[in-house]
């Protein structure tokens, strides 16, 4: 911050003299010449500055201490909770998900144009600002469920669906392949999907249920519908017909991967 203080500064005559001798055409000045010149550019820099302000109605008859500044305000954005990283952990119950304690604040940066007159602000603008989106803090849930090559999962999108369940036989009883629409075993951790809405072969955690890869199809699965694979019929019905939280995650698992 630069502090500018203007007050009267007579000219003599010598100075104008010198001024006057010195300035016709001349490319170096002699230092009069140059003080004189510092003092008028000074006060033409004012005037300007003064043009600027449109809070500036009136000036004072005298002018006191003015101060011209630049500064630079920076306002913290704190970090949020649900981040996009989820790291897997065999250590808690199946369906499990809490939140991770970290992540990163963000901010807000503004750079002002300020003038102070005697200490009082008469003009104040925003020159420039730019901001700095917070990372927020990432997720924990459990691993148990499909056995998926990666230790953390990028988030793609959360949706609210309607869920049901199913066992590996499908209800087929000795017809029964157990083998699902993409090849893979049928067994905890598969879930069948509506390929439009969630692509084969993707990683998802269904909450209350599990980590599962999204291998099956079924005629019965259109929309917004996820049927997970339990193993026993008693745990299906006690599944039912429910809403659950699907976690979708950018991650895929290669139809090779055999867990």
């Amino acid at each position: 911050m630069r502090t500018l203080e203007l007050g009267r500064t007579p000219l003599t005559m010598k100075d104008s003299d010198q001024l006057v001798n010195n300035c016709r055409g001349t490319v170096a000045f002699s230092r009069p010449c140059g003080q004189v010149m510092h003092r008028l550019m000074m006060v033409a820099g004012f005037i300007l500055a003064i043009g600027f302000a449109p809070q500036l109605d009136a000036l004072p008859g005298t002018v006191g201490n003015v101060i011209v500044e630049r500064v630079t305000e920076r306002i913290e954005v704190p970090a949020t909770g649900g981040g996009n990283v989820y790291t897997l952990d065999p250590d808690m119950p199946a369906g499990k998900i809490e939140e991770m304690a970290g992540g990163s604040p963000g901010f807000i940066e503004r750079v002002i144009s300020r003038i102070t007159i005697d200490g009082v602000v008469r003009s104040e603008r925003v020159i420039s600002e730019s901001q700095l989106d917070p990372i927020p803090a990432g997720m924990r849930i459990s691993s148990k469920g499909f056995d998926v090559p990666q230790e953390t999962l990028q988030l793609d999108r959360v949706v609210t669906m309607e869920s049901t369940a199913y066992t590996p036989d499908a209800g087929l009883g000795s017809r029964a392949t157990f083998r699902t629409a993409t090849g893979r075993r049928a067994k905890f951790g598969v879930v069948a999907v509506d390929p439009r809405v969630i692509p084969l072969h993707s990683v998802v955690f269904v909450e209350g249920y599990g980590l599962a890869v999204a291998a099956d199809t079924g005629g019965a699965i259109r929309g917004n519908i996820v049927d997970v694979c339990v193993n026993e019929f008693r745990t299906a019905r006690i599944w039912g017909r429910r809403d659950v939280r699907v976690h979708i995650f950018k991650d895929k698992v290669p139809e090779s991967w055999q867990p």
